[in-house]
């Protein structure tokens, strides 16, 4: 319908003279027709007005685009913007995400001239914002359709750039829009994965060469042609693997990362790849890993998207083993702050599921203490201790309380090192404050989840905990043989023995602010 259009256009604004077109500027009905439809498409009242007025934008003649190409172009980018009176409108952002590429493709041959380097990266802009685009309604991620086509206009445009005005493709824009899109190529949304990842792919094979493109050699390592050339894109257990070893190049590691906590599909393929690197490069690689999911954790707070894929992705990270160096690692206060922003992002949070999400990660966080303390003792105090000491570490009965009243005054560096695991003790500690406050829980579905996966947890890592080894059967006991689902006013009291019991703090309600 809109291809029809095109062709009106030529034949009727075209004037009489088949040699030479007229000046479309001095044109009334040509101006009258343009701000009739740029009009239109900022109009926020109704949907289906604005799609049908942006792809027509999109599809005008070169003619009738140059003596108003700011003004489309401002209009078409503006109708972007997600606004609250315009936040569901997924389907009119695709539309003149649409449009513009439409634009940029009937302008090819003016770029540098009427289509300028600023109208280029105005353009850029919008697809890399179009980008993260993950509206939800009850349709579902109908933010899928702006994603797919801004990955569309970002190959269209860098292509026509890179065959007529190459410099404005820098080192910086050229990472975002390839980060950009390696991020679409392993989230959770089929298409956009799909499209991403063969975008990405004719990147680094495109004929003449994109500019600046980083790791160039790596990334022909990676994808190779006569492999890719074959690839199912539509299958995760054929890219995922590849788009996977990107976390090791900086430019992609984010991106590529935040990509694949948010994917359901990814878990396989990013520990198999992190055990590789850390057999091979050791601990360097699991703490820049470490790294870069504290920041994405950090710069995501309180946005579900994130955080609830991310509250599972943590979970399954500890289970990985992965984490093992890290945890071991005197230096290293991943954990601590990692706990600080499950703390922070649970607090006050009423959705159920996400608190359950929580939970999980939060048991995680029990088995800490003494499997550091292990490390510590046997690498920097082993030859202070004593015989029997040393036997006890060795069979890993050795607790920190019998370390503490026992052997303090053996050394001073005994207490130096005393000083580093009490600051990783605490990670313990706070997690079982933690959960003994979803102990008592206004929900009691949370409650009893919290009870049962709690017991699970010791029952595996108790003697890992900060929990007196001659008091883990009690606490466990109380656990199983306590009714969660009874009110807060009747749990609370046995919430308050099982945290003297466990060695903690009663968790005490804040005074409200008068």
């Amino acid at each position: 319908m809109f291809s029809g259009l095109t062709a009106f256009s030529r034949r009727w604004y075209c004037g009489v003279t088949r040699r030479i077109l007229f000046d479309a500027r001095q044109h009334p009905k040509t101006n009258d027709l343009i701000v009739k439809y740029v009009t239109d498409v900022l109009s926020t009242t109704n949907q289906v007005t604005r799609m049908g007025h942006a792809l027509a934008l999109g599809v005008l003649p070169k003619f009738m685009l140059q003596p108003n190409l700011n003004n489309i172009i401002f209009s078409l980018i503006e109708s972007t913007i997600i606004t609250p009176a315009t936040v569901k409108w997924a389907e009119s952002r695709r539309d003149a995400v649409k449009a513009l590429t439409s634009i940029c493709a009937t302008m090819a041959s003016d770029i540098g001239q009427s289509f300028t380097e600023a109208h280029a990266l105005k353009i850029y802009h919008t697809f890399l914002e179009g980008l993260n685009d993950y509206t939800q309604d009850k349709r579902g991620d109908i933010g899928a359709w702006m994603r797919e086509g801004s990955v569309t206009g970002l190959q269209t445009l860098t292509l026509l750039l890179t065959k007529h005005l190459p410099e404005i493709l820098t080192q910086d824009l050229t990472n975002r829009i390839l980060s950009g899109i390696a991020q679409q190529a392993v989230e959770k949304s089929t298409v956009p994965w799909a499209l991403a990842g063969k975008v990405f792919y004719s990147f680094i094979y495109n004929n003449p060469p994109i500019p600046n493109i980083s790791h160039y050699h790596e990334l022909s390592l990676i994808f190779p042609k006569d492999e890719c050339d074959m690839l199912n894109w539509n299958s995760a257990s054929s890219t995922f693997p590849k788009f996977v070893q990107l976390i090791s190049l900086p430019p992609y590691t984010y991106n590529v990362m935040l990509g694949l906590i948010c994917s359901k599909k990814s878990s396989h393929s990013l520990f198999t790849f992190l055990k590789s690197e850390i057999k091979s490069k050791g601990i360097v690689e699991i703490r820049k890993m470490c790294d870069v999911t504290y920041k994405i954790f950090s710069d995501h707070q309180k946005n579900d998207r994130i955080t609830i894929p991310m509250f599972r992705f943590l979970d399954k990270l500890f289970d990985s083993g992965c984490l093992n160096l890290i945890i071991e690692d005197k230096d290293s206060d991943f954990i601590r702050k990692i706990l600080k922003l499950i703390q922070m992002e649970i607090a006050g949070c009423k959705d159920i599921y996400k608190l359950i999400d929580g939970i999980n990660v939060l048991c995680q966080f029990i088995q800490i203490p003494d499997v550091l303390l292990l490390f510590l003792l046997q690498n920097a105090l082993g030859p202070c201790l004593c015989g029997d000491a040393a036997d006890s570490i060795a069979q890993q009965q050795f607790h920190v309380s019998q370390f503490k009243s026992h052997y303090l005054a053996s050394s001073s560096t005994l207490i130096f090192f005393l000083g580093r695991v009490s600051i990783k003790g605490e990670v313990c500690d706070i997690a079982l404050v933690q959960l003994s406050i979803l102990l008592c829980h206004r929900q009691s579905y949370v409650r009893r989840s919290t009870s049962t996966k709690l017991y699970e947890s010791l029952l595996v890592n108790g003697d890992s905990s900060n929990i007196k080894p001659e008091n883990l059967d009690d606490v466990m006991q109380v656990l199983s043989n306590t009714n969660w689902e009874d009110t807060v006013e009747q749990v609370k009291p046995i919430r308050n023995e099982l945290c003297k019991l466990m060695g903690t703090r009663i968790p005490v309600p804040m005074k409200k602010k008068t």
